[in-house]
C-alpha cells in the first residue's frame, strides 16, 4: 500500500469563486454609515383675516430651533387643518346637504350621527351638529 498526499486540483472556476467572495467579505466589513437629510417642498396656506400665511419651498427635515439674533428658524412639517366636523359630505362646503346627511343618519340610528361620541344617540347629539353647523367651518 502506498501512502501519500492527497492532491486537489484547482481549475479557475474556483480561483474566481475565491476571489469572488473575498470582494464581497470585504465590502461587508467596512459597515459604512448612511447619513442623509433630505429638503421637501409642496404645502401653501393662507389665511384672510387674521393674516397667516405659510408656504414651503424647500422643507428641511425635523431639527431643533436654530436662532441668532432675534431671529429663530423652526423647521419641521406643516400639518393639515383640521377637517371640518359638519362637512358630513366631505366635498369642501357646508351645506343643505351636510344638514340632510346628519338627519337621515340620524333618523336611521347610524352610530355615525353620534356627534357628540357619548355612545348614546339622542337628543345632545342633535344639538351638538347644530350648534357646530351654526359655527360653520
Amino acid at each position: 500500500m502506498k501512502h501519500g498526499h492527497a492532491t486537489t486540483r484547482h481549475g479557475p472556476l474556483h480561483l474566481l469563486a475565491t476571489a469572488a467572495l473575498g470582494v464581497v467579505s470585504a465590502a461587508y466589513a467596512a459597515q459604512p454609515a448612511i447619513v442623509w437629510s433630505s429638503i421637501d417642498g409642496g404645502a401653501a396656506f393662507s389665511d384672510a383675516g387674521g393674516l397667516t400665511a405659510r408656504a414651503t419651498v424647500g422643507q428641511p427635515d425635523a431639527s431643533a430651533p436654530l436662532s441668532a439674533g432675534g431671529l429663530v428658524l423652526v423647521s419641521g412639517y406643516h400639518t393639515a387643518p383640521a377637517p371640518c366636523q359638519c362637512d358630513l359630505n366631505m366635498d369642501g362646503f357646508l351645506d343643505f346637504f351636510d344638514f340632510d346627511d346628519f338627519v337621515t343618519r340620524f333618523q336611521v340610528a347610524s352610530p355615525a350621527a353620534d356627534f357628540n361620541r357619548d355612545g348614546f344617540l339622542d337628543f345632545f347629539d342633535f344639538d351638538a351638529f347644530l350648534s357646530a353647523f351654526e359655527k360653520g367651518c
